[in-house]
């Protein structure tokens, strides 16, 4: 969890959602940032960022379905309602992908497909959804992989 009042501070950009909690006590969805923002924010805000995976597999909304720009968060009338159960079986691969990119940063992507039982079509498509990110894509500030 997380909170900012007044200016933002430079930041590089996250492969994660953020559900944001206005003071209205509305909720919205910011998808993976792709840019460095700063401004000023008029009233302070209150967010959780969500990592890779976890806004599919707790709201049923893949990351690359989320705005840039956010999203109010659909199906909660009300603001403190938790869901349930997860709306989306979590995505093991990913995890055991990105240990393994760890380990071996310069092996392609395909061996770290096939290494889940994935083509690598399939799991550049779970990596857009648990982070609007290919896995070749660089993390911010960083020359390896995610």
């Amino acid at each position: 969890m997380w909170r900012r009042v007044g200016e933002l501070a430079v930041a590089l950009p996250q492969p994660a959602v953020d559900l944001l909690v206005f003071a209205d006590g509305s909720l919205w969805l910011a998808g993976p940032e792709t840019v460095a923002r700063t401004g000023s924010l008029p009233e302070p805000l209150t967010g959780v960022r969500l990592r890779p995976g976890t806004c599919a597999s707790v709201l049923g909304i893949g990351a690359d379905e989320v705005s840039l720009d956010g999203m109010p968060l659909p199906g909660f009338d009300d603001p403190f309602q938790a869901p349930r159960q997860p709306a989306r079986s979590p995505d093991r691969a990913i995890p055991r992908v990105i240990q393994a990119m760890h380990a071996a940063p310069g092996a392609p992507v395909a061996q770290h497909a096939a290494a889940v039982g994935l083509s690598e079509r399939q799991l550049r498509r779970r990596f857009l959804v648990a982070g609007r990110r290919t896995p070749s894509e660089p993390r911010a500030g960083r020359s390896g992989p995610l």
